[in-house]
């Protein structure tokens, strides 16, 4: 007996049938001019499309198929998360329901103002996943901008030197560790495909993207050697004491309760002192 084993197909780029199919006649936008001595206001104008592309285009997907540029951005995209095993290819289970995906268009500019690139980000709709089936905890600590200006003026005055890290596709690399299942990204797939995806790594736009994120980024710094600092937390949650404190004080003080002695507030980290 011999063994073999399956490799997911990749997805293939199928052009999607555009109905209804756009008119080649621009369509007639021209308005009856009133009369001059009419007590009417003339009338608006309809609203017509820029010439030029926004940076962001949301709900664009039909127009984007029809330019190569665009396709040639969302086939990056495609091969790019498939190089980097976000998900494989496999029949819907049973009484699972699929989350839905969108692709987001984005135009890159030079500092000059020029087009840099044309870029397509494939983006998970987040409002239908369900909470305890497709993820569990969605919390992720977030530095703040006052914490990054201490940091920056405390380098700047013990001449500290500061190097900057850039992750490309952050969210694309924390370890998914739910069973979520993703429908095809649109515009890709072959006629009656009823596979879906299952997703192994986060995609922007889940719930607990960051959150995967932030717990795959910590655990590399810790194994390179370095602490993470509670200081910061233990400062607000001294600062949330110290103000339900004084609430107490106040209402003690108000029914005529005398104080004996100072409250005490006992704090294991004296960096949040």
């Amino acid at each position: 007996m011999h063994s073999a084993t399956h490799t997911p197909a990749a997805l293939e780029h199928t052009p999607p049938h555009l109905d209804p199919t756009p008119s080649d006649t621009p369509p007639d936008n021209t308005f009856p001019t009133p009369p001059r001595n009419s007590p009417l206001p003339p009338p608006q104008r309809p609203f017509r499309r820029a010439t030029t592309i926004p940076k962001k285009l949301q709900d664009f997907h039909i127009e984007a198929v029809q330019d190569p540029r665009w396709c040639h951005a969302m086939n990056a995209e495609i091969q790019a998360l498939q190089s980097n095993r976000t998900w494989s290819l496999v029949p819907l289970p049973v009484h699972k329901k699929p989350v839905g995906c969108k692709w987001v268009y984005q135009i890159k500019y030079h500092p000059d103002g020029t087009v840099d690139r044309f870029k397509a980000r494939l983006v998970a709709k987040d409002y239908s996943q369900i909470e305890g089936v497709d993820y569990r905890e969605t919390f992720a600590p977030v530095a703040k901008l006052t914490t990054v200006r201490v940091l920056l003026s405390i380098a700047s005055l013990r001449g500290w030197h500061l190097h900057q890290l850039d992750v490309n596709n952050a969210f694309l690399n924390g370890d998914l560790f739910e069973d979520v299942y993703m429908q095809l990204p649109p515009g890709y797939g072959r006629k009656g495909e009823t596979r879906v995806c299952k997703l192994h790594k986060s995609l922007y736009g889940l719930k607990h993207a960051s959150r995967q994120w932030f717990l795959k980024f910590s655990t590399a710094l810790k194994a390179a050697g370095f602490r993470q600092s509670c200081a910061e937390a233990e400062y607000r949650s001294m600062a949330s004491t110290c103000c339900e404190i004084t609430w107490l004080q106040n209402i003690l003080n108000d029914l005529n309760v005398k104080q004996r002695e100072a409250v005490k507030l006992f704090c294991d980290n004296k960096a949040a002192i």
